[in-house]
């Protein structure tokens, strides 16, 4: 199995504390044991970026 079909169901990935938030609605921990974060990780190597967890206007909304 090549990586594009085990990451191919990744349509979006936004950086969390502990992790990352797949696809606007999966949480998956930053944990080596589970199977979605080695998958996560295979994403980000074929040259994909997570988003920041907070985008610049929810820091300025934040801040007020």
């Amino acid at each position: 199995m090549n990586n594009e079909s085990k990451t191919a169901w990744i349509i979006s990935c936004k950086q969390q504390e502990s992790g990352w938030l797949v696809n606007g609605n999966m949480s998956v921990p930053n944990d080596p044991a589970n199977g979605h974060c080695g998958n996560i990780l295979e994403w980000i190597a074929d040259g994909n970026t997570p988003a920041p967890q907070y985008t610049e206007a929810e820091i300025a909304a934040n801040a007020q």
